[in-house]
């Protein structure tokens, strides 16, 4: 039996009655649809990815642009960062991009860089397992570090051709409030005019203040 302070309205009594406007009913906004991490520097705790030891790590190869390497493994994985700072992304959960033992700039990696961002001692390391031991142990415990947050853009071209664009401030328009908008219109191989929206992924790590 239905409560007595329910009141069921069939369709034609709401078109009888409804003649206002909806007051602040935006057409273009979207419960489904979050919002991307805003570009900026948050502060989280940091982790693997993958739960499972055994799917954390993917092997990839040195191309001949290192002939000193070429055809030699290197190791690459993805770590989350969950946002601790207060504000509408506590909670929120931001990835890294490519992130691995692959030494192809300045003598370092990104294991190697992330692991001296917090705290760690590489005097001695000589080996990618060893880098990959301490990246383990370290991450145990979920580190608190900052972190950069940036947008990028992935869609496949008319022609097939896979495109990724990085960066907000060079590809982000701004909405009529100014804010960076993360929806992107462009032709796809989907069709034209097709909406893409910006992914957030951790450009850096920073020591927590």
């Amino acid at each position: 039996m239905a409560d007595a302070a329910t009141k069921y309205v069939g369709l034609n009594d709401i078109e009888t009655h409804d003649q206002d406007e909806m007051i602040g009913f935006d057409p273009s906004a979207d419960l489904y649809r979050t919002k991307p991490i805003t570009p900026g520097v948050y502060t989280g705790r940091v982790k693997f990815a993958s739960d499972n030891p055994e799917e954390r790590w993917q092997e990839s190869l040195y191309s001949e642009k290192y002939p000193d390497r070429e055809g030699k493994p290197y190791y690459r994985t993805t770590l989350i960062a969950q946002i601790t700072d207060d504000g509408p992304f506590q909670n929120r959960v931001v990835r890294t991009g490519f992130f691995s033992t692959g030494i192809f700039r300045e003598g370092t990696s990104e294991v190697a860089s992330f692991l001296k961002t917090a705290g760690e001692d590489l005097t001695g390391i000589k080996r990618q397992g060893e880098l990959i031991e301490l990246l383990e142990n370290t991450l145990a415990g979920e580190p608190i570090l900052r972190f950069g947050v940036d947008w990028e853009w992935n869609y496949q071209d008319p022609t097939g051709e896979y495109v990724r664009l990085r960066g907000a401030r060079k590809y982000a328009k701004q909405t009529d409030s100014g804010e960076l908008n993360p929806v992107m219109v462009v032709d796809t191989i989907d069709g034209e005019n097709q909406q893409v929206v910006a992914r957030p992924f951790i450009t850096r790590f920073m020591p927590a203040r």
